[in-house]
């Protein structure tokens, strides 16, 4: 959108871009079964561990994870949606402050959102029960004051401001107690 304020003086222009995507992402894993769990490792040609010896603990911790749910080289595998929110905002204004003397200005901001991105980042779990929520803010200005002062000779003065917020959290979607394990790692 954009248009004349006052005629051949003063300009506006605004835009708006948004995007809305979700995406399938498929996650294939290998968990311990269920006798794997109970410390019978002949599976794997190990000797088998009495349940009593395997730490609480990791007892704990392997219950949050979810038995298998397929055959084949990996015996678990879940479809883990990544979505994304991306909003653009464009302002321009600019001013024929006379014949020979212009102002513009401009400000674009950004926010954008990406939910359950799982390990697409370096302290998540490569495993479904450990995500994170990542959000993006930015804001990027500038100031253009332009001077003809002969035909042959132009002054111009530009000045630009820009930052960027990128923040991380564990997503709504990960299992609270693993999560934890992996943020004190």
């Amino acid at each position: 959108v954009g248009g004349p304020i006052k005629r051949r003086k003063l300009f506006f222009f605004a835009s708006y871009e948004g995007r809305r995507d979700v995406r399938g992402n498929r996650a294939q894993y290998n968990v311990p079964d269920a006798a794997e769990r109970a410390g019978d490792l002949s599976e794997l040609g190990e000797p088998n561990v009495p349940l009593s010896q395997i730490d609480p603990n990791a007892l704990a911790i392997l219950q949050r994870y979810p038995l298998p749910n397929a055959t084949g080289s990996f015996n678990f595998v879940a479809s883990l949606p990544t979505a994304t929110a991306d909003n653009i905002q464009l302002y321009r204004w600019d001013h024929n402050i006379t014949e020979k003397a212009t102002l513009m200005a401009r400000v674009m901001t950004e926010n954008q959102g990406l939910g359950n991105i799982n390990n697409q980042l370096w302290a998540d779990d490569n495993f479904p029960s450990v995500s994170s929520d990542w959000t993006f803010t930015a804001l990027n200005s500038m100031v253009r004051l332009t001077n003809i002062v002969t035909p042959r000779l132009v002054n111009e003065f530009q000045f630009g401001y820009t930052e960027n917020f990128i923040h991380f959290q564990t997503s709504a979607k990960s299992d609270p107690a693993l999560a934890s394990l992996a943020a004190g790692a």
